[in-house]
């Protein structure tokens, strides 16, 4: 079934759990957006609907991801007066998710502003959507942006008149954030060394290197052995079980080991 790229655009947003949209003044996505039952509230100011989209993002921590849409195109005034709120948002690693008008093909020559590479200082990403059939593709990557790695803001450019595309053809799926964690190898050797540490401690300078006993069996020699369980249990974990510690038993460990630790001089 074939559906205007607005409508399919206003769609995705919906399926991603976007409750509302502020705006000022007109976007192509606008109408679209209340064909398919999302409120948009409407500012009295380009930088104000960007601000309250950022302040919803921010109150719910970038668990709910704040949206606006502003005027652009080929009069890229209403932009460019968004700046400001867009470079805050970015300085404050607030994700966000900005809407405006493309300046199309055939109309490139009549503007000298290239609000893509204008916004790209302050954005983590830019896109431009050409093709109607490429509104599923560039709103999974801007999710993917928006739900990754370091937040911040990101800048979707859709040209009025776009078309339409086939939903069928072009399904969308809802997306994933993906998270960043260290090399396994270095948190299992970071738990070794904080084992080391605890047992040179224990047993003098060269315990950790020649001593017959098990790490184990050192820990037990300590008056607060206890403490030392999580040390222990991940130490083991990394290396016998050959299994790396998620973060929250890293940190377990490292608290418990943070009592023998001293601070270089």
């Amino acid at each position: 079934m074939k559906v205007k790229a607005v409508n399919g655009f206003a769609r995705i947003l919906k399926a991603e759990g976007i409750p509302w949209v502020s705006c000022y003044p007109t976007s192509p996505v606008n109408n679209a957006l209340g064909e398919e039952g999302v409120p948009i509230l409407m500012m009295g100011e380009e930088r104000f609907a960007v601000a309250v989209a950022d302040g919803f993002s921010r109150v719910t921590s970038g668990k709910q991801i704040g949206t606006c849409t502003v005027m652009a195109g080929l009069n890229a005034a209403g932009i460019q007066m968004a700046y400001g709120a867009v470079a805050q948002a970015w300085e404050d690693s607030s994700p966000l998710l900005v809407i405006a008008e493309g300046v199309g093909p055939g109309a490139t020559r009549h503007t000298h502003y290239d609000i893509g590479e204008a916004f790209k200082s302050v954005t983590k990403w830019v896109g431009e959507i050409g093709r109607a059939e490429l509104v599923p593709d560039y709103l999974r990557r801007a999710f993917t942006h928006l739900r990754s790695g370091r937040p911040g803001p990101v800048l979707l450019l859709i040209p009025r008149d776009l078309g339409e595309y086939d939903e069928a053809e072009h399904p969308y799926t809802t997306v994933k954030g993906w998270r960043t964690g260290p090399d396994p190898d270095d948190v299992t050797s970071a738990i070794k060394a904080l084992a080391g540490g605890v047992a040179v401690h224990l047993r003098g300078q060269h315990a950790w290197e020649h001593s017959p006993l098990t790490v184990r069996e050192l820990f037990q020699q300590s008056e607060r052995a206890e403490e030392l369980r999580p040390l222990l249990l991940s130490f083991e974990e990394a290396s016998y079980g050959h299994r790396t510690p998620d973060v929250d038993t890293y940190g377990r460990a490292a608290e418990a080991a943070a009592s023998y630790r001293r601070t270089a001089s």
